[in-house]
């Protein structure tokens, strides 16, 4: 039976017959801002006033068409205080009703109840992405060079001003 169907749909194609897949659009490469943070990094950083040691690899996946950024970070007075979090960012292709974009998915060390899907953009120095958490947003920005990525997190309320949340300084070093 299974070989009756193959060649059922095998006859399709040939014939000249579209499929779903035939009518997808092509996907959206990854904005050169986002590739430049491909690497391993560490160095040091506060959380909320709290000075931390983090390490970051970061690299594309799924065909280069979606990326990834592992984080582990200890606090320095304490190494029972730890954290990491898992990200994937994919960018998204302009339509008329929303300009190119990207979208994030953030899963950390808090667990299943804290995960985040967030959205934002991309220009040739930096990328910004904002994670809805109840009524507040965390806003991260990052900067890559060759040897140094820059991580900053911010947390936006409606009405108030945007409070620091998060700082990292890292410089690149040999993946393990």
């Amino acid at each position: 039976m299974a070989l009756g169907l193959m060649t059922v749909l095998i006859g399709l194609a040939l014939a000249g017959l579209t499929t779903q897949a035939d009518e997808d659009p092509a996907p959206t490469p990854l904005p050169p801002s986002v590739r430049a943070m491909t690497g391993c990094w560490a160095g040091v950083g506060e959380v909320m006033g709290k000075p931390v040691r983090t390490q970051v690899k970061a690299h594309p996946v799924a065909r280069n068409l979606q990326f990834v950024i592992e984080t582990d970070s200890v606090a320095v007075d304490d190494p029972q205080d730890f954290y990491a979090a898992h990200i994937i960012i994919g960018a998204t292709a302009a339509r008329p009703d929303k300009p190119e974009g990207l979208v994030s998915y953030f899963a950390d060390s808090f667990g299943g109840d804290f995960v985040s899907t967030g959205s934002g953009r991309a220009s040739e120095e930096e990328v910004v992405l904002a994670y809805p958490y109840g009524a507040n947003q965390f806003v991260n920005h990052w900067r890559a060079s060759d040897t140094r990525l820059s991580w900053t997190i911010t947390i936006k309320t409606a009405g108030q001003a945007d409070q620091p949340f998060a700082h990292y300084e890292l410089e690149a070093v040999p993946c393990a």
